[in-house]
Parts: structure tokens; C-alpha cells; sequence
């Protein structure tokens, strides 16, 4: 990965240069892209995605629970008190912004542990780093967020990206972000990482891991426990300040 500059026309003229480089052959992919997670006070870790022609910016949260990616529409707010403060899409405002075809999925609803959002389906274009990039990304407008409470309001997210398997999609059928990015040979590994910040910012790379946080020697494989619906994986037994408070048969 390319390291960003203080200059933000050399940067843009950096990830222009990899745009035609991946131009003449997709599928060769590249390394990973490195994602700053903003920290706050170790609870939230948040990072930078782009959507639309030209880019609205929203931070979202990098969510390994969920499989979908929403961020609030324009009738966020009007509908929903707690969104007020958001920033919110404008399709009017994006010239690649479509409508999803006809007979596909409209409506967007999910629940999360904290409660549900729901809205609607649209398509356009979606960029993570300088220019990870998937074109038709189909994603939700999100118009009702007060089931998320005071959560929603407090936190400084917008919107959520899920980074799960697409069985956990509320829009069977239709490519993750994720499976896009690898479908389009923008990444070469179907990896993603974490470096999660103590006191400080952390980092999500798509595409890979960052060698300069991760030791490649360090590094174990363990299968997922089946089905993999969730990232999951066996536990002989958990410890806490020495003491193991769980064993048997554990998932985490």
C-alpha cells in the first residue's frame, strides 16, 4: 500500500495512477488497504468510507456481525430524532447513483443487538482507502434509526459496513461489499485485519494485514466453527486475570 502524503493533490494523483494501473489488468489486484479506525476511548473504533460521484463521506463502523452496509438517507433526521446530527446521502447529488432493478429487493430492515434500522435499497459507487472502489454497490438508505436509542445519537458513526458472510445478508443474492471487492480483482487476498488502538487510533486493512503491526510468525490459522454464518472459533476455555471462568465447548 502506498503511503499517504500530507499533499492532497499528490494523493489524489497517487490513488488516480493506481486507478489506471488496475485498469489494465483487475485482476491482479493489490496489497492490503489500510484504514485509520478513529478511537474513542477504546469503545469505538471508526474509519472513512466514500459513496457517490463526487464522494460523501460518512464513518462507519467495520462491523463483523453483520453482513450489510447502510448509511442515512436524506430522511434520516425528519424521520428519526436521533439521526439529526448525521451525515446523510444525497442521490440528487451523485451522478452514478441508480435505482435498484426492477424486481429486486427494495426494502432494507435489520436488527441488531442494540435494536433495528431499516430504509431502502440503492445503488452507487463505494470506496474504502484511497481507491478500493466497487462501481454498482448495492446498499441501504437508512431511514429509521430510533430503535438504536441514545446509542445512536451518542456515537460518531453514521453508518455500519459488514464485514460477515453474505449468508447474514438481509439481500440474498445481491454481492457484499467485501465479495464485490474481491469479484472485481480490486484485492488479490480475501483477507481483512484489525489493529485495534489502545489510547490511540487503530486500523482496518482490507485485502490483507499490515506487516508493520502484525508479525507474520505470530500468526495461527484456526477453522471456523460450522456453519460459518459468523466468524467464530473453538475455545478449549476462557481466562480472566489467571483464572479460567469457562471451559468445554466455547465459541468466540
Amino acid at each position: 500500500t502506498i503511503m499517504m502524503s500530507s499533499s492532497t493533490s499528490h494523493s489524489a494523483a497517487i490513488a488516480t495512477e493506481r486507478k489506471l494501473i488496475r485498469g489494465v489488468n483487475k485482476q491482479q489486484g493489490h496489497d492490503e488497504e489500510n484504514i485509520i479506525l478513529k478511537n474513542t476511548m477504546n469503545a469505538q473504533y471508526i474509519g472513512e468510507i466514500k459513496v457517490g460521484t463526487p464522494p460523501q463521506s460518512f464513518m462507519v463502523v467495520f462491523d463483523t456481525g453483520s453482513a450489510d452496509l447502510w448509511v442515512p438517507g436524506e430522511k434520516c433526521a425528519a424521520e428519526s430524532p436521533n439521526c439529526a446530527a448525521k451525515s446523510t446521502f444525497k442521490t440528487g447529488a451523485s451522478s452514478t447513483n441508480k435505482a435498484v432493478a426492477e424486481g429486486a429487493k427494495q426494502d432494507f430492515a435489520i436488527h441488531y443487538g442494540s435494536g433495528p434500522v431499516s430504509g431502502s435499497f440503492t445503488v452507487d459507487q463505494v470506496v474504502v482507502g484511497q481507491d478500493d472502489e466497487v462501481d454498482d454497490q448495492t446498499f441501504a438508505l437508512v431511514e429509521h434509526t430510533a430503535g438504536l436509542g441514545l446509542l445512536y445519537q451518542k456515537a460518531h458513526f453514521d453508518g455500519i459496513l459488514g464485514l460477515a458472510f453474505p449468508q447474514l445478508s438481509q439481500n440474498p443474492g445481491v454481492k457484499t461489499f467485501m465479495q464485490n471487492l474481491i469479484a472485481n480483482g480490486v484485492i488479490k487476498s480475501h483477507v481483512f485485519s484489525f489493529y485495534i488502538g489502545n489510547g490511540q487510533d487503530g486500523e482496518v486493512a482490507i485485502g490483507g494485514y499490515d506487516k508493520a503491526k502484525m508479525k507474520e510468525d505470530t500468526l495461527n490459522c484456526i477453522d471456523l466453527v460450522q456453519p460459518a454464518n459468523y466468524w467464530l472459533t473453538p475455545m478449549d476455555h476462557v481466562k480472566f486475570g489467571g483464572e479460567i471462568v469457562s471451559s468445554g465447548k466455547n465459541a468466540g
